[in-house]
């Protein structure tokens, strides 16, 4: 057996019985999933690491009795790639030392799904930082309210290779975390990142378009999520215009979105293919126009609680959106 998902496991008193003799069984298990099972603990986390050698993808997302002792046994896991400990609340910067800079170097290790946890700090990627240089290609930090600025300059100073990272309802980060610019002083900016395909800011309100028209110039750039944001006209024209290969592109409850911007954007996106403008008061069926002169290859719409669409128009002008698959209205 090489991949193994046993999730919403409960403890079991007999130990004939459950996870422990079921680990000792399997040894090749590669990709193992145990999310949100409360009998993960550092028994668990022992067995794991003494007979799964080959481990390569674990997730231990919420296993809410995880904590720094318990994935102490993780610096033996030689072959580890994929480590998901997000909502393991449980979990600080010691334990996390312990686990991946303590022990069997971790060559291999690509993803870091850290989200949700509020006890991690800059002091983390510090030290994670010349261990995992260039070597990180997923990293996950979504609800982190730890997260600063700081971190983020550690983060685009060391973690160039990264792919995919997400950084949403990160609240504390602001213009200088993404640019690396404060009192006419250059630091670290996002635009190091430039192998980067999704980027996700959801909730991060304080950044404004300076952020956006400063540091978003990324031709790899695939997926982009900033709903809830505070972005306008021009900064979301400016990451259009600097980021030509987008395709999937969340822009509900954003305040500069209106017939015109998306008018801007269907122009300069031709490969546009999801388009998600939930909760947007501005737009009306004119978004449609836009869209059907400017992007053939659009396929998903999402319109939910857009107040000023009219529902008569709209099914005109969907009518006649061929490539059109799926459109979202409630």
């Amino acid at each position: 057996l090489k991949s193994l998902a046993l999730t919403f496991n409960g403890s079991v008193n007999n130990p004939k019985y459950g996870l422990i003799p079921l680990l000792r069984a399997q040894t090749e298990i590669e990709d193992l999933n145990l999310s949100e099972s409360p009998a993960v603990e550092e028994n668990i986390l022992m067995e794991i690491s003494n007979n799964l050698k080959n481990l390569k993808r674990l997730n231990l997302r919420k296993c809410s009795h995880v904590t720094d002792y318990s994935i102490l046994p993780l610096s033996k896991s030689a072959f580890l790639e994929s480590v998901n400990i997000t909502s393991c609340d449980l979990i600080t910067d010691e334990g996390l030392h312990d686990a991946f800079l303590v022990g069997t170097p971790k060559k291999n290790l690509k993803e870091l799904h850290f989200a949700l946890l509020s006890n991690i700090t800059e002091a983390m990627f510090v030290r994670f930082g010349p261990k995992f240089h260039e070597q990180i290609t997923v990293l996950d930090l979504g609800g982190s309210t730890n997260l600063a600025d700081d971190a983020l300059q550690t983060i685009f100073c060391h973690f160039t290779k990264v792919r995919y990272l997400n950084l949403d309802s990160c609240c504390k980060i602001s213009d200088y975390g993404i640019t690396g610019k404060f009192q006419n002083q250059h630091y670290f900016s996002i635009k190091n990142l430039q192998g980067l395909r999704t980027f996700r800011m959801q909730n991060c309100y304080k950044l404004t378009d300076f952020a956006l028209i400063d540091s978003f110039h990324f031709n790899e750039l695939r997926e982009l999520f900033m709903a809830r944001t505070h972005f306008g006209k021009e900064g979301i024209e400016a990451v259009a215009r600097n980021c030509p290969a987008l395709e999937v592109w969340d822009l509900g409850e954003v305040d500069g979105v209106d017939d015109d911007v998306i008018g801007v954007v269907t122009k300069m996106l031709h490969r546009l293919h999801t388009l998600k403008l939930n909760y947007n008061e501005k737009i009306t069926s004119k978004i449609f126009d836009h869209i059907y002169e400017n992007c053939k290859e659009i396929k998903y719409l999402y319109l939910r609680n857009c107040p000023n669409l009219n529902a008569e128009r709209l099914h005109d002008q969907l009518y006649f959106m061929k490539g059109l698959r799926k459109v979202y209205l409630e």
